[in-house]
């Protein structure tokens, strides 16, 4: 299938259907870059085995059949740009950012790596544990990764609840790894996204170099259905659930010259997938938390007002699923007290709310999601995501924008009293013996 935007808001058009399922679509930019985006279903949700998917993030953009890693290194600086591999619950995206009217080799060099990428073995001992070893330990040092990570996992436990880190106790194999790679990098959905490119050219790229299988690349021995191998594509359920995790961080706190540590308590409830979690998304800006629109201010916001910086609240949208919370950072004595204080905010909420305060957190709403599009990254995975779960079809930015104007005060009532009525997940980081259970607050 083929898709254009025009300035982020025009109609979408079905031009062609290229082979192997690949959906393309493109973003006009007027800026002088242009970048592509490959857009793989194969985030954490769909490995087969625990630690697959971060194990590809790292084992792509290496050597190919046609090149070394070195040489990819050299080209692309040669050539004044950039490429890189991220990876999400649902997507894992490779980039190329590049110059326009480099689109050719980019196009080429993204394809190369999808169709003949080699995997050696050496490689994968020598740069690529070492890299998710490295990856491993800088999440587990920070509490609020630590906090999201786990409440994902009690509360979806496998698809949505696997890890975006693998753990260097959880050993994939070499042959696992690359078996999977191959499997995942030719399975249909993959969608290429260009921006500021013409359509016809990137079409033709994808025709000519994402559709083929490098001579050198020998799948025989690959059972395409071994559920050892074959990403997984299951429905998302809720458990939900409790867990407390000692952190390090409080190591510092008997220092006369540091700042008290603080402790990351998170709790969370399930809400609405993507395409539907509009009310959802007002009620988090409502609520407010985090960081102030201005600075000095403590915000409008009933949490920004009563805790500051203290809490922040989150509304995690995916395509079938999603998770509604808030993560509070503060002293292990202050943290009881603000949990109280967050969940009575959301109860005022579930009673009604004032016209003022929804058209403010409308407002808010619709900025967050505009500024996500004016990033390349955001708007790739808004328009992959949608490409994947709708067929073929894509909001526009206004039509997206638009659909926030109808939430009403008796919506995000409604989303706030599920949310109360739901059963939560809780996560305790810090010191987990004087840190409270959420059945004192809620």
């Amino acid at each position: 299938m083929y898709h254009i935007l025009k300035n982020h808001s025009a109609a979408l058009r079905q031009s062609a259907k290229l082979s192997k399922g690949i959906t393309v679509a493109t973003v006009e930019d007027p800026t002088p870059t242009a970048a592509i985006t490959v857009a793989i279903p194969a985030g954490s949700r769909h490995e087969p085995i625990a630690g697959a998917a971060h194990v590809l993030k790292n084992l792509v953009l290496r050597s190919t059949f046609k090149r070394s890693a070195l040489a990819i290194a050299r080209q692309v600086e040669l050539n004044g740009g950039l490429v890189s591999s991220t990876l999400t619950r649902e997507h894992l995206l490779l980039t190329a950012e590049f110059i326009k009217g480099d689109e050719g080799f980019f196009a080429e060099l993204l394809g190369d790596v999808l169709t003949s990428s080699r995997f050696p073995d050496w490689e994968y001992s020598e740069d690529v544990l070492p890299q998710l070893e490295i990856e491993y330990a800088q999440a587990l040092q920070d509490p609020s990764v630590t906090a999201i990570e786990k409440a994902h996992q009690l509360a979806f436990r496998n698809g949505l609840g696997n890890s975006l880190f693998v753990s260097p106790e959880l050993k994939v194999p070499h042959s696992k790894a690359t078996q999977y790679a191959r499997v995942a990098l030719s399975s249909p959905g993959v969608t290429v996204v260009g921006t500021g490119m013409k359509q016809d050219s990137l079409a033709q790229f994808v025709e000519e170099f994402y559709t083929k299988s490098h001579k050198n690349v020998d799948v025989s021995g690959i059972d395409f259905d071994n559920p050892e191998v074959k990403p997984v594509n299951t429905a998302s359920e809720y458990f939900g659930g409790h867990a407390r995790i000692p952190h390090k961080d409080h190591s510092y706190s008997y220092s006369h010259h540091a700042p008290p540590a603080t402790d990351r308590y998170l709790i969370a409830f399930p809400s609405a997938p993507s395409t539907k979690s509009q009310a959802f998304d007002v009620l988090a800006h409502l609520l407010g938390g985090g960081a102030p629109a201005v600075k000095w201010t403590t915000g409008a916001s009933p949490l920004s007002k009563t805790f500051s910086s203290k809490v922040q609240t989150f509304n995690f949208n995916y395509s079938d699923a999603g998770l509604f919370g808030f993560l509070i950072d503060a002293e292990t004595r202050d943290v009881k007290s603000v949990a109280q204080g967050t969940i009575k905010e959301l109860k005022n909420v579930a009673s009604g709310a004032k016209e003022e305060d929804l058209k403010r957190a409308v407002a808010k709403a619709k900025f967050t999601i505009a500024e996500s599009w004016e990033g390349r990254v955001g708007r790739t995975v808004s328009v992959a995501t949608q490409l994947a779960n709708s067929q073929g079809s894509v909001s526009s930015l206004a039509d997206t924008l638009s659909a926030y104007d109808s939430v009403k005060i008796s919506d995000v009532a409604e989303a706030a009293n599920a949310l109360l009525k739901a059963k939560p997940t809780s996560v305790a980081v810090g010191d987990t013996r004087n840190l409270p259970y959420v059945e004192e607050f809620l």
